[in-house]
């Protein structure tokens, strides 16, 4: 049985598939000293960059228009794919 710690991302999942070969417990002394230490000993300004860099990347589908940037947070910028880049070219030529 594979259970997510909560709150943890996909660190959860990977520090729950270590817990799950260690056969250690989830709800254990050492999942709540991971929790308290990440939440009241790791700076906020860490925990807040981490935030923004985890929230950058929003993938879109390759075949419709790129999204309007709204927010606050700064999106990375996505490669549109070889085939939908090739079909504007055609579309620009045949004009």
């Amino acid at each position: 049985m594979l259970v997510m710690i909560v709150g943890a991302g996909l660190g959860g999942l990977m520090m729950a598939a270590l817990l799950e070969k260690a056969n250690i417990p989830y709800t254990s002394w050492l999942n709540k000293l991971i929790r308290h230490m990440v939440l009241n000993y790791l700076p906020k300004s860490i925990q807040v960059r981490k935030l923004i860099e985890r929230s950058a990347y929003r993938p879109q589908v390759a075949f419709l228009p790129q999204a309007e940037t709204r927010g606050t947070c700064a999106v990375l910028p996505q490669r549109p794919s070889k085939r939908y880049l090739k079909v504007q070219q055609s579309n620009k030529t045949d004009l």
